[in-house]
């Protein structure tokens, strides 16, 4: 164990250089104005293409990243009006789609962009809080004075004025598989919307903890996740009886939310705070866990926005600490049952798992790439043999069970 710590010690320096960063069983990547191409340390929002590129919406306009450049645009070199993007999602077309805080909002087909604004449009107001789309293709838009859908020519409104909802802020809007529209609002509760009908729920009619809803998830079994800015965060099954996660009936840290997203890898709800960092709720275990700069390599308290990529990696945008990239291996890892022993630990030449009929065998250095390893198979157990190239250095280990379960392990080529 001593000898396995200096190691550790060794490698971090080469660990911080590279821009990755190992602690405490997270793998964490900052990026910022000072050590990337990223053009603003406030993150507002943050999607994903069909490559795998994320699209970064900032205070200093748009940001595509590709894992190694950022291409920026704004106002200095497009047409963009406002810098100050609220928004972003990317269509079933590959369109970029943003909203901003004055100008509307701004579809990118690759070439060209095209504006809605209210001058010429029937979009309710200037300042787009949040985008989505549905299932057939039209775009919705939460705006501060009412919601909106486009089909492509023709638009429909929402607002206090023409409808019974009761709050023309609308902070967000998710999607659900059946093409149901959940719709969060700021003061005016939240509102399940079947293209038919549109069904409120309030603090006073419908018992919800909160009337503003800052952001919506959905995890694999339908279950609806709400954050809130001052009651924490609550869940409906489907039946609209809220399970609420707050500082009164649970251990969270803070009531203050700003954002939620669920995690299919490993089944685990992400939350994001005001001011006490992000917070992790497993619900196979009802553990929460919360992650900050006193206890975390995290850049900053405030968290604005949470999505998880392909990989399961978890993306952070901050309020003032640039973006966080972060690989929660030890994340929704509860007990096993069965008898797995991996060794050695360090390893020079090849890891010997030993375990009952393992499904899934996974090699990942740090940043979460795959590493290549030639497997021999036998009874009850398998030994992994990498490129004998392969660097030194710290790796993840990750075995998947055939009860579901998952073993996530820290292993060291010496």
């Amino acid at each position: 164990l001593n000898k396995t710590f200096k190691y550790l010690c060794k490698m971090l320096p080469l660990l911080i250089y590279s821009g990755s960063i190992f602690v405490f069983g997270q793998n964490i990547q900052i990026f910022n104005t000072s050590n990337s191409g990223l053009p603003e340390n406030t993150i507002r929002a943050i999607t994903f293409d069909n490559s795998g590129k994320k699209i970064i919406a900032t205070d200093y306009g748009l940001s595509i990243f590709d894992d190694f450049t950022f291409q920026n645009i704004n106002s200095s070199n497009s047409v963009i009006s406002d810098n100050s993007i609220r928004s972003v999602i990317v269509d079933q077309s590959e369109n970029i789609w943003i909203g901003t805080t004055s100008a509307g909002a701004y579809k990118f087909d690759g070439t060209s962009w095209t504006n809605f604004a209210p001058e010429n449009c029937n979009i309710p107001d200037h300042f787009i809080r949040t985008i989505n789309q549905d299932i057939t293709g039209n775009i919705w838009f939460g705006t501060v004075e009412g919601l909106a859908k486009f089909d492509g020519s023709n638009w429909t409104t929402w607002t206090l004025s023409n409808s019974g909802i009761n709050s023309n802020n609308i902070a967000s809007i998710l999607v659900k598989p059946n093409n149901d529209k959940i719709i969060g609002t700021l003061n005016g509760g939240i509102i399940y919307y079947d293209d038919i009908t549109m069904t409120e729920y309030t603090l006073l009619e419908g018992g919800i903890p909160d009337n503003s809803v800052t952001d919506i998830a959905m995890d694999d079994l339908g279950n609806l996740w709400f954050a809130t800015p001052s009651s924490g965060f609550y869940m409906d099954n489907g039946t609209q009886n809220w399970q609420v996660y707050s500082m009164s009936t649970s251990t969270i840290p803070t009531n203050g939310l700003t954002s939620i997203c669920y995690n299919p890898s490993n089944g685990n709800i992400y939350g994001g705070s005001l001011e006490t960092g992000l917070i992790r709720f497993n619900p196979a275990n009802g553990v929460i866990s919360n992650f900050n700069s006193d206890n975390s390599q995290l850049p900053d308290n405030h968290i604005t926005c949470l999505k998880t990529d392909a990989s399961g990696a978890l993306w952070i945008g901050t309020a003032g600490g640039g973006l966080v990239k972060w690989q929660d291996p030890d994340a929704g890892i509860t007990s096993i049952n069965h008898s797995l022993s991996i060794s050695p630990n360090p390893f020079e030449e090849s890891i010997f798992v030993k375990v009952y009929d393992p499904v899934e065998i996974k090699l990942l250095d740090l940043i979460g790439n795959s590493v290549d390893f030639e497997i021999i198979l036998e009874a009850g157990s398998s030994t992994l043999v990498p490129d004998p190239n392969l660097p030194s250095g710290v790796y993840i280990l990750g075995i998947s069970l055939p009860d579901g379960s998952k073993k996530v392990t820290r292993i060291i080529k010496a």
